[in-house]
């Protein structure tokens, strides 16, 4: 049994909350003795901490990252917590430093937090987190993420000397992997997306799993598309030609006999769900306006004949069910995941001016081969699970 924290991890969206989930199955199937807290950075309001099983989360804390890196601080917060025991007083405000200090093991499942493309300088908690993990002799992985450009105006070099330090780095696309082989890191492996990689069904989370009935959103009509667009795509496209690109995708699945289903995978999406929903008054194009969480939304894709989608995450669950996908992607992740499963050629990057005519000619081609895709799609997969982060990372563990 180990004891382990999990950062980076939270509920703000369904690709936060998948990744969390998978490596919480991923620990309680290797040992259901292991004890797991999550240091959650976004979205905890959305979920009530005690209907977890067995898993101690608690609001990522700065102030604690501060006393553990503070000598002043800490002599302090032990002079305080000396007193708390002396005469049994709860100290609630340091259970995170708490946390850190009887932990074994750190796993980091930011993301994409680690880039100037998020400022001049870089992600101060990431680069704490393995000051902490090295000052107090603890096991410290990053578990597959992407990584760069280091363009920062000021602290790259703190960058690659902390990113050394740690035990290991998992960089999800070769992009980010050759990135850091260039400045110089030896601990880093490059692998695929933490969801993608795991073969197990979502287990151990809940105490009691309560979901929706996802039966009642669909009707009987065989042939049915899924849409869910991304905020972060739109911040870096036309808007105006964006929408077109939706308007004349959905008139072409309608043409073609399709009920198309919008959805969410992001609370920032709900807006422009909306706006692509009012430009049809029909009743072939559905909003679900419920708010799926990542577990529910795995249970509405097989009602799919495939999706065309913004979102990473929902992408990466939808190949985990042999779902085609079309991609309008926006970053390196998207060209990488798509190419991994064999599906390069129905991905388009949103970066540079989306052609209507080739994106249609490419929905034409993915629902004309759509069993020959999932057949592709199945066995990349294979070949991904069978060399997953998890398998290499217990190795990892053993060998400690």
């Amino acid at each position: 049994m180990s004891k382990y924290i999990i950062t980076g991890a939270g509920f703000g969206n369904k690709g936060a909350e998948s990744m969390l989930y998978t490596v919480i199955t991923e620990l309680k199937k290797r040992n259901p003795e292991n004890c797991i807290t999550v240091l959650c950075g976004h979205g905890i309001e959305k979920i009530n901490p005690e209907d977890f099983d067995n898993i101690t989360i608690v609001e990522e804390s700065k102030r604690a990252r501060k006393i553990l890196l503070n000598p002043l601080r800490y002599i302090f917060y032990k002079t305080k917590q000396a007193i708390c025991s002396k005469f049994n007083i709860s100290c609630k405000k340091y259970r995170v430093v708490n946390e850190y200090l009887n932990c074994d093991i750190i796993l980091d499942i930011s993301g994409y937090a680690l880039s100037s493309q998020w400022g001049k300088t870089p992600n101060k908690r990431m680069i704490d987190i393995i000051k902490i993990a090295k000052k107090y002799k603890k096991q410290i992985y990053f578990l597959p993420q992407s990584f760069g450009p280091f363009n920062f105006a000021k602290g790259k070099k703190e960058v690659i000397k902390y990113l050394a330090k740690a035990d290991k780095i998992f960089c999800r696309e070769k992009d980010g992997y050759d990135l850091l082989q260039a400045i110089g890191l030896q601990n880093i492996v490059l692998s695929s997306d933490i969801v993608l990689e795991s073969n197990k069904k979502y287990e151990g989370i809940y105490k009691t799993l309560k979901t929706k009935d996802t039966t009642t959103y669909f009707n009987n009509n065989n042939r049915k598309a899924l849409i869910i667009p991304n905020a972060r795509v739109f911040e870096r496209a036309d808007n105006e030609k964006l929408y077109n690109t939706y308007k004349e995708i959905i008139n072409a699945l309608i043409h073609k006999d399709y009920m198309v289903y919008i959805s969410y995978y992001d609370l920032s999406d709900i807006k422009i769900c909306h706006t692509i929903k009012s430009m049809f008054n029909s009743d072939k194009v559905v909003l679900l306006e419920d708010y799926f969480n990542c577990i529910e939304f795995s249970d509405i894709l097989p009602n799919f004949d495939f999706i065309i989608s913004s979102r990473f995450h929902s992408i990466v669950h939808a190949y985990k069910q042999l779902i085609p996908c079309l991609v309008i992607g926006w970053a390196v992740k998207y060209a990488e995941l798509t190419d991994n499963l064999g599906q390069k050629a129905y991905m388009f990057d949103a970066r540079t001016e989306l052609d209507n005519q080739s994106i249609l000619s490419k929905l034409d081609e993915l629902i004309e081969n759509l069993n020959t895709e999932k057949n592709t799609i199945k066995s990349r997969l294979e070949i991904i699970q069978q060399n997953s982060c998890f398998n290499r990372l217990w190795e990892y563990l053993e060998n400690e």
